[in-house]
């Protein structure tokens, strides 16, 4: 349980290069004026990554919540260097709450005050960063010791003011707290002794997503709503819509440009907005749908926007131009991976902006988008699978259909699906000629004419189940094949199978890896452990010399050379065996630093590089050997 103590995440270790597909949905950015260069950036479900060169390259930070959540919170203390906090909602309940760090983000504690509260909103005052107002799904608490205790300052009674979605102190009185909830704005000026529902002029159940206050005029305040961008001079007794431009009806922030509150920046549906002139007028400076914005404390002009179509954004001239800056940034839906001779592909699902498909023809030095021509469906592919003899053709299994490129993922064409159409698994084997399967809904399908034709190799009644979730091949043109219910194996690239014995009962197939050569050995990563067969998978043993456990194993993955050489993922940290999966030993530091990989790769042209996807965060290589 995490609780509230310390949560000991170290710094990254292991030596992931991150190559993307970078970019994604960016949800906060954050500028941290006690270290100069340095930027804080999260996205919706948790993912952590700061910059130390003003955004022009992203690092990932681990966070004990990350992806189990969704985030609303990022703040930087900006009296106590190193001091951060993230807030979080989560459907477990003890990950939700506000979480502290002190020294920059290499441990974390959930504090104990807000634990299991979901924090939507958090406020610290300027002049004393101990005062702080954390708005949460039930209302408003407030700590004056940085953190460490907590009260309810909100009626518990009123279901108006909650949840508390956006929160700014006045810049002079602490005692005055203004709070925007799903149900229009509230003010105190009291402390949270009483409040007042503060919406004069504003069209009524408007949710408001943010408020920002003047901090040379406190009386000036803004907000931002479904119904419109808001301003007030009086302190919010009375607000006034201000005139945005055609489509731009819903505002999701409004904020001000610390060094000229005048200059008053809106995010609304029709992209993010400028005005010069405290709002009287706007004018559209990019299409992108901006969630957060922050300027650099020490260089004028700059700032730093994060958006849910164009990731992290730099800007240097005012806001008046934006370009995207996400190298090393990755938050997108990766499907799979694959690769042949030295081509790696990397599929996605709802990408639009890169067509699903991305390719790296130097061994992953750089990984770009295909293309993808001609592929109707395209941002929702879940897997290809590229011909060993012929890298660049490559075919994919999108949602609806199956396709085929022999431009390494340019351009496509449709080919008929085997079975009932609907492709679950994919894999292509070394073969004369290549041999590409398909498992499906009702059996695996074999075809040696790039799915011209089809044979069915294993029927459904054979697999004693409806689905084959999983196929994976080997550089010796050995195959495995897993079923919701079982799991079988070719040592012919395809044509014939063989059913595997069960390990042990209950248990749940993930990854089955087999090598022909130099004897039949089989290695099936499951819920239970790692288990070896060296009879063709009839028979196993729990493989547990080294440190794996009888823990689950996600992945397991044959080298393409080595035919000793085997690579399984337990617990977040990748492990290697040289003497074909009797003992075990960590690759490196892996999962130290919250990385946790989905499947392995490793092309035949690159021995001495392994691939991971790592959900969310894209793919990453690491040397295959220390």
């Amino acid at each position: 349980m995490l609780g509230g103590a310390l949560l000991g995440v170290a710094a990254a270790h292991a030596q992931w290069h991150s190559i993307g597909p970078f970019g994604g949905a960016a949800e906060v950015v954050r500028a941290d004026p006690n270290h100069a260069g340095t930027v804080l950036a999260a996205t919706r479900d948790g993912l952590l990554y700061r910059s130390t060169d003003s955004g022009a390259s992203w690092m990932h930070l681990a966070f004990p919540a990350e992806l189990s959540g969704t985030l609303h919170v990022l703040e930087i203390d900006r009296r106590r260097p190193g001091v951060w906090y993230a807030g979080i909602e989560s459907d477990i309940a003890w990950n939700s709450g506000l979480y502290r760090t002190v020294d920059g983000g290499a441990s974390w504690t959930l504090l104990a005050g807000l634990k299991g509260k979901a924090i939507w909103s958090l406020a610290i005052w300027d002049i004393d960063a101990q005062v702080m107002a954390a708005g949460a799904a039930d209302g408003v608490f407030l700590s004056r010791d940085g953190g460490e205790s907590w009260g309810r300052i909100s009626p518990e009674e009123n279901a108006e003011l909650r949840p508390v979605v956006a929160l700014a102190f006045d810049p002079v009185h602490s005692e005055v707290l203004y709070a925007g909830t799903t149900h229009l704005p509230w003010r105190t000026i009291n402390g949270g002794a009483t409040w007042q529902s503060i919406h004069d002029g504003m069209l009524d159940d408007s949710d408001v997503f943010s408020i920002s206050v003047n901090p040379a005029r406190p009386p000036i305040v803004y907000a931002s709503a479904c119904s419109g961008a808001y301003r007030s001079i009086t302190a919010g007794k009375q607000w006034m819509r201000l005139a945005t431009p055609a489509g731009a009806f819903r505002t999701y922030l409004v904020t001000l440009d610390p060094r000229r509150p005048d200059t008053v920046f809106a995010a609304t549906s029709a992209g993010l907005l400028k005005s010069s002139n405290a709002g009287v007028a706007f004018h559209k400076v990019s299409d992108a749908s901006v969630k957060s914005i922050a300027f650099d404390p020490l260089r004028p002009g700059r700032m730093y926007f994060a958006s849910t179509t164009a990731g992290l954004m730099v800007s240097t001239d005012g806001g008046e131009t934006l370009r995207e800056s996400n190298r090393g940034f990755a938050n997108r839906t990766v499907t799979g991976i694959s690769g042949a001779g030295g081509l790696l592909y990397v599929s996605t699902a709802y990408d639009s902006g890169a067509d699903g498909l991305y390719v790296s023809s130097d061994l992953g030095a750089h990984l770009l988008p295909a293309g993808s021509a001609g592929i109707t469906g395209h941002q929702n592919l879940l897997q290809t699978a590229a011909m060993p003899g012929r890298p660049q053709v490559v075919f994919a299994a999108a949602y609806h259909g199956l396709w085929k490129s022999s431009d390494s993922g340019r351009s496509w064409t449709e080919v008929a699906a085997p079975g009932d159409g609907s492709v679950t698994a994919l894999a292509a084997v070394a073969a004369k000629p290549d041999r590409l399967l398909a498992g499906t809904n009702s059996g695996l399908f074999l075809s040696l004419d790039d799915g011209a034709t089809w044979t069915q190799v294993i029927a459904e009644e054979t697999a004693g189940a409806s689905r084959v979730r999983l196929l994976q091949a080997s550089a010796d043109s050995s195959v495995a094949a897993v079923t919701d219910s079982g799991a079988f194996a070719s040592f012919d690239a395809g044509r014939t199978w063989t059913a595997c014995g069960l390990p042990a009962q209950g248990v749940q197939w993930y990854s089955v890896a087999v090598q022909s050569a130099g004897g039949r050995t089989v290695l099936a990563g499951s819920s239970h452990g790692l288990f070896r067969s060296t009879d063709g998978c009839r028979t196993w043993s729990l493989t547990a010399t080294g440190s794996l456990d009888g823990g689950t194993v996600s992945a397991v993955v044959a080298h393409p050379e080595n035919t000793a050489e085997f690579f399984a993922v337990q617990g977040g940290a990748v492990w290697r065996s040289i003497d074909g999966g009797l003992v075990w030993r960590p690759l490196n530091d892996t999962g130290r630093d919250g990385s946790y990989p989905a499947a392995l790769l490793i092309l035949p042209a690159a021995p001495d590089r392994l691939f991971a996807w790592f959900p969310r965060r894209g793919v990453s290589y690491t040397a295959s050997a220390q």
